[in-house]
């Protein structure tokens, strides 16, 4: 067995525009792909799957790939491309080659090599608290640029390929479908985000009480109404941001949180970074 340290070659984020389609193919990496918002389809060689926010792939070597962007919603995701094996000595070229001819260079210094417990496609979600997405949107955020110190490229390969083993070969409880009522309530709520919400109102489309809903929340979401209510309305927020040219204010509004002030002091407290700063870190793949 050959044994190589992988390393990145390229990371980046990508927001696209309503219905854009295109395709790489091959593309000369293993690729941990992620949706941070929206949603769309991603076709990765002869397997189509549907990509919403939370989703999380991690691609074959020289795959091809299709993205489709939903026409109303589409897709903010980003992605590390990891070279897993670059011949020592090789020239130090930051990109990928995304097509055949291109970047030819590379062809003869970069090839696969054996990660046990990752073969093939791998897909998931990525929940609260994951490592792999704590690590994957650090190494993003630090290795955007050719800049990057060589240590550092390699060093936070090796480290991510740890973690996506650890990922995608955990054991995963099946997925529950909610209870009907339950549903109700949480639609109710999604379509009235723009506006001011009252608990009751939810409560009574499902046919319960206020203390209901917050037992239900509690026992099936982990979460409580109100928390529910503002992850929800941020997450919104975040995409206008990234794919829109509205004022902070009117993202806002948009959310239905009127006072400028206070949504960015939420947005903060959430994101971790103000408004303008998320907008600013919105760039292409």
């Amino acid at each position: 067995m050959r044994h190589s340290q992988p390393r990145i070659a390229l990371a980046n984020y990508f927001q696209f525009a309503p219905d854009q389609c295109f395709t790489h193919a091959p593309v000369r990496s293993r690729m941990l792909l992620w949706c941070k918002a929206g949603r769309g389809q991603v076709r990765v060689n002869t397997e189509t799957l549907a990509f919403g926010a939370g989703d999380v792939l991690l691609t074959p070597w020289a795959h091809t790939i299709t993205y489709t962007a939903d026409a109303r919603e589409p897709f903010l995701v980003a992605g590390i491309h990891v070279i897993p094996h670059e011949r020592p000595g090789s020239p130090r070229v930051w990109g990928v080659a995304h097509k055949t001819g291109e970047l030819p260079a590379l062809a003869r210094c970069r090839s696969d090599a054996p990660w046990p417990g990752l073969a093939g496609l791998r897909h998931g979600h990525f929940d609260e608290e994951t490592p792999l997405q704590s690590l994957a949107e650090y190494v993003v955020r630090h290795c955007r640029t050719a800049s990057a110190p060589e240590h550092d490229l390699r060093t936070l390969a090796s480290l991510l390929v740890a973690e996506m083993t650890a990922f995608f070969n955990q054991a995963r409880p099946a997925a529950r479908r909610l209870p009907l009522d339950l549903q109700r309530a949480r639609q109710y709520l999604d379509d009235h985000l723009q506006q001011p919400l009252y608990l009751a109102e939810a409560a009574a489309v499902a046919g319960h009480s206020v203390s209901w809903l917050h037992r239900q929340f509690r026992r099936e979401l982990q979460t409580t109404p109100a928390q529910y209510i503002v992850a929800a309305r941020l997450r919104i927020a975040r995409y206008l941001l990234a794919t829109s040219t509205l004022g902070i204010a009117e993202v806002g509004q948009a959310v239905g949180i009127d006072d400028p002030y206070y949504f960015s002091k939420l947005f903060k407290r959430h994101a971790g970074v103000a408004p303008r700063v998320y907008r600013r870190r919105s760039a292409l793949l």
